[in-house]
């Protein structure tokens, strides 16, 4: 019944609704208010990030072998190296030192990236003390990162929020782990649109970021 049920609803509601029910407790709680307030159009506060040139932005997702350091090596070749910020990216579910997914590895080359060298590490309490901007991937990252660290909510924000759009789907960049190289390819594409608003977001020069989502 429970199947045939979820056949009936729109494929976003249907995804939030399988999401929600693998999550437990104080998770659980923050991923439908905040899915219930972005569906009726109220967006997350405003995060305000000063004196970008010397901040320090950690991408997140889960597994911190495929989005999240695509993201930084993207947002770190956006910037180049004079008064860069410093970019670091982690994984609410990590295995630490994992390498990159081998997929991710060859996908990135055709951003101009490369991940051979990367290596997976757990999202931590000193991560995400020292972060300025912390940017998350989708509802569950977000969910994850604020039951365990609550008091950093004022600095954490969507990826795709970045992008304009108003919709819920487009402030959400899926997880392309079990998908196939075109699902990556369409991933690692979002990615660098999501990566090239922030940039522009923050801006050369411009002492400070002040972006609400949607």
């Amino acid at each position: 019944m429970k199947r045939w049920l979820l056949r009936l609803l729109p494929n976003g509601l249907t995804a939030r609704i399988r999401e929600v029910s693998g999550l437990e407790g104080p998770a659980r709680r923050i991923y439908v208010r905040l899915w219930f307030s972005r569906t009726l159009g109220f967006r997350r506060p405003r995060t305000t990030l000063t004196q970008p040139a010397t901040a320090m932005i950690l991408f997140v997702c889960h597994g911190n072998i495929m989005r999240s350091p695509a993201a930084a090596a993207m947002f770190h070749q956006q910037v180049g190296t004079r008064h860069a910020p410093r970019v670091r990216s982690a994984g609410v579910d990590a295995v630490e030192g994992r390498p990159a997914d081998p997929r991710a590895v060859k996908e990135a080359l055709n951003f101009g990236v490369s991940l051979t060298s990367h290596r997976a590490q757990p999202l931590t309490s000193d991560l995400v003390g020292n972060a300025d901007l912390i940017v998350v991937m989708d509802l569950l990252n977000e969910a994850h990162l604020l039951a365990r660290y609550p008091t950093a909510a004022h600095k954490v924000v969507l990826l795709g929020a970045f992008t304009g759009g108003r919709a819920l789907s487009d402030l959400i960049i899926p997880d392309p782990y079990s998908g196939d190289a075109e699902t990556i390819q369409r991933c690692f594409s979002q990615v660098a649109q999501a990566v090239r608003a922030l940039h522009s977001a923050l801006g050369p020069g411009d002492p400070q970021l002040d972006q609400r989502e949607g």
